[in-house]
């Protein structure tokens, strides 16, 4: 996994073609780059941290911050809007043995990612079951 520097300056001024500068990977030399915006970014994820590719999926399954159930060890995901037809998924990612699965939930309307959420007809007085 690599760590790589994102230059502010260079990317007001040099947009979507500075971003594509920056990738160094492709399919003859696969691997996984986080981009930082941030200096300390490093200190958050340590010297010793590694990454790993656990899908090749043919949608867009994982697109925003994802929502840790402590109850099933999951992680839950929303994934990229398709159409009216494929709306937005729940893709859900157990940490057990990192098998994926896509749901919609009914009643769930916006699932944007990185936000704790009550499922539909769970008990909403009581602290979110989604943490």
């Amino acid at each position: 996994m690599s760590l790589i520097s994102v230059d502010l300056h260079a990317l007001a001024t040099g947009g979507a073609d500075y971003l594509a500068s920056l990738h160094t990977f492709n399919e003859s030399n696969p691997g996984i780059a986080l981009l930082s915006y941030d200096a300390s970014f490093a200190d958050v994820l340590s010297t010793n941290a590694t990454a790993k590719k656990i899908a090749d999926l043919d949608w867009q399954a994982f697109h925003e911050g994802g929502v840790y159930n402590k109850e099933d060890n999951s992680l839950y995901v929303s994934s990229n809007y398709v159409s009216l037809a494929d709306n937005i998924n729940m893709t859900i990612l157990s940490l057990d043995n990192y098998t994926v699965r896509s749901t919609q939930l009914p009643g769930l309307a916006m699932a944007n990612g990185g936000s704790t959420y009550y499922p539909p007809g769970s008990d909403q007085s009581t602290t979110p079951p989604m943490q």
